[in-house]
Protein backbone atom coordinates (compact mmCIF):
# COMPACT_ATOMS: atom_id res chain seq x y z
CA UNK A 1 0.00 0.00 0.00
CA UNK A 2 3.05 2.07 0.26
CA UNK A 3 6.03 3.89 -1.79
CA UNK A 4 9.42 3.16 -0.87
CA UNK A 5 9.11 6.95 0.49
CA UNK A 6 6.21 6.43 2.39
CA UNK A 7 7.68 3.99 4.34
CA UNK A 8 10.89 5.71 4.28
CA UNK A 9 8.33 8.34 6.21
CA UNK A 10 6.88 5.58 8.65
CA UNK A 11 3.44 6.03 7.48
CA UNK A 12 3.33 2.31 7.20
CA UNK A 13 3.98 1.95 10.70
CA UNK A 14 1.37 5.12 11.60
CA UNK A 15 -1.28 2.84 9.75
CA UNK A 16 -0.55 -0.39 11.81
CA UNK A 17 -1.09 1.79 14.90
CA UNK A 18 -4.58 3.48 13.58
CA UNK A 19 -5.73 -0.01 12.77
CA UNK A 20 -4.94 -1.32 16.00
CA UNK A 21 -6.19 1.64 18.17
CA UNK A 22 -9.30 1.92 16.14
CA UNK A 23 -10.05 -1.08 13.92
CA UNK A 24 -14.10 -2.78 14.65
CA UNK A 25 -13.05 -6.29 14.51
CA UNK A 26 -14.72 -6.87 11.45
CA UNK A 27 -14.14 -10.85 11.03
CA UNK A 28 -12.28 -12.46 8.28
CA UNK A 29 -14.93 -13.90 6.67
CA UNK A 30 -16.74 -10.58 6.48
CA UNK A 31 -13.66 -8.88 4.99
CA UNK A 32 -13.05 -11.72 2.11
CA UNK A 33 -16.40 -11.16 1.40
CA UNK A 34 -16.33 -8.17 0.25
CA UNK A 35 -13.50 -8.79 -1.50
CA UNK A 36 -15.34 -11.64 -2.84
CA UNK A 37 -18.06 -8.71 -3.86
CA UNK A 38 -15.61 -6.50 -5.78
CA UNK A 39 -14.25 -9.34 -7.66
CA UNK A 40 -17.38 -10.36 -8.67
CA UNK A 41 -19.32 -6.84 -9.13
CA UNK A 42 -18.15 -5.21 -12.41
CA UNK A 43 -20.16 -1.99 -12.96
CA UNK A 44 -17.81 -0.20 -15.26
CA UNK A 45 -20.59 -0.37 -17.71
CA UNK A 46 -22.97 2.10 -16.03
CA UNK A 47 -20.09 4.73 -15.36
CA UNK A 48 -21.84 7.04 -17.81
CA UNK A 49 -24.65 6.98 -15.76
CA UNK A 50 -23.31 8.68 -12.69
CA UNK A 51 -23.96 12.68 -13.17
CA UNK A 52 -22.72 13.74 -10.12
CA UNK A 53 -19.50 15.96 -10.26
CA UNK A 54 -17.01 13.40 -9.02
CA UNK A 55 -13.15 13.98 -7.66
CA UNK A 56 -10.81 10.79 -8.44
CA UNK A 57 -7.97 11.02 -5.97
CA UNK A 58 -5.56 8.51 -7.21
CA UNK A 59 -1.50 8.11 -5.93
CA UNK A 60 0.72 7.61 -8.64
CA UNK A 61 2.55 4.78 -7.10
CA UNK A 62 -0.17 3.19 -6.19
CA UNK A 63 0.87 -0.34 -6.77
CA UNK A 64 -2.76 -1.88 -5.75
CA UNK A 65 -5.03 -0.39 -8.28
CA UNK A 66 -2.84 1.43 -10.85
CA UNK A 67 -3.32 4.79 -11.70
CA UNK A 68 -5.11 3.31 -15.25
CA UNK A 69 -8.02 2.51 -13.48
CA UNK A 70 -8.63 5.79 -12.03
CA UNK A 71 -8.07 7.35 -15.92
CA UNK A 72 -10.66 4.77 -17.28
CA UNK A 73 -13.44 5.49 -14.79
CA UNK A 74 -13.21 9.56 -15.48
CA UNK A 75 -12.98 9.05 -18.94
CA UNK A 76 -16.18 6.80 -18.82
CA UNK A 77 -17.85 9.27 -16.05
CA UNK A 78 -21.54 10.87 -17.90
CA UNK A 79 -21.09 13.92 -16.05
CA UNK A 80 -18.32 16.21 -14.64
CA UNK A 81 -15.01 14.58 -13.39
CA UNK A 82 -11.90 16.09 -12.06
CA UNK A 83 -8.66 13.57 -11.63
CA UNK A 84 -6.23 14.18 -9.61
CA UNK A 85 -2.80 12.17 -9.81
CA UNK A 86 -0.55 12.08 -6.87
CA UNK A 87 3.24 12.15 -7.09
CA UNK A 88 5.42 9.89 -4.76
CA UNK A 89 1.61 8.43 -3.39
CA UNK A 90 1.18 4.56 -3.07
CA UNK A 91 -2.43 3.11 -2.44
CA UNK A 92 -4.23 5.71 0.42
CA UNK A 93 -3.23 9.26 -0.50
CA UNK A 94 -5.87 10.32 2.11
CA UNK A 95 -3.53 8.75 5.08
CA UNK A 96 -0.12 9.68 3.30
CA UNK A 97 -0.59 13.27 1.98
CA UNK A 98 -3.56 14.44 4.21
CA UNK A 99 -2.99 17.84 3.49
CA UNK A 100 -3.11 17.69 0.01
CA UNK A 101 -5.90 16.03 -0.57
CA UNK A 102 -8.14 18.24 1.82
CA UNK A 103 -6.94 21.07 -0.25
CA UNK A 104 -8.35 19.21 -3.32
CA UNK A 105 -11.17 18.14 -1.88
CA UNK A 106 -12.06 22.03 -0.57
CA UNK A 107 -10.90 23.43 -3.70
CA UNK A 108 -13.33 20.75 -5.66
CA UNK A 109 -16.20 21.43 -3.37
CA UNK A 110 -15.66 25.21 -3.46
CA UNK A 111 -16.12 25.07 -7.68
CA UNK A 112 -19.04 23.11 -7.53
CA UNK A 113 -20.87 25.02 -5.21
CA UNK A 114 -19.83 27.94 -6.94
CA UNK A 115 -20.98 26.69 -10.54
CA UNK A 116 -24.29 24.94 -9.65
Amino acid sequence: MFTKSEKEEEFHHQFIEVVQRDYQGDSTYSLLKGLDYLLQKDVRMQLNQIQTPCLLIHGRDDQICLPESSSFIAERIGGKVQLCILEKAGHIPFFTKPQQCTQLIEKFLEKELIYD
